[in-house]
């Protein structure tokens, strides 16, 4: 009688999650936060404003765009309509424009202090 025998399959260690980051590529990082992200906006999706804690110290806080939406409405500026007729024609007409360099010559220009300084 022969025995045949079959070799066991090879055991894999499992990773850490902070192994598994370790071993990522920026990119891969930059896809895994959007991912947690994405999910964390799903299972908080009653709330607005999301903390980011560990157990010793608050990260700081994430708002979604739906919450940054709900959050302007109730504490953004409360606008006439007047008001916002005139920051949209604004914004669709800016006018002309300076460069920071133009900007800081005209100041110079213009200083009522007395003109450059002296030699």
């Amino acid at each position: 009688m022969s025995a045949v025998m079959e070799a066991a399959p090879p055991t894999r260690q499992r990773l850490s999650p902070v192994d598994c980051i370790d071993e990522m590529t920026p990119d891969e990082k930059e896809d895994l936060l959007v991912l947690l992200l994405k999910e964390l906006i799903r299972e908080n999706s009653d709330l607005g404003w999301i903390p980011i804690t560990t157990a010793t110290e608050h990260l700081g806080s994430f708002l979604p765009a739906k919450g940054e939406r709900e959050l302007f409405e109730q504490r953004g500026p409360k606008l006439s309509t007047t008001d916002r007729a005139d920051l949209q024609r604004v914004l669709d007409n800016p006018g002309p424009t300076l460069t920071f360099e133009e900007m800081l010559q005209a100041l110079r220009e213009d200083d009522p202090v007395g003109g450059s300084p002296p030699e």
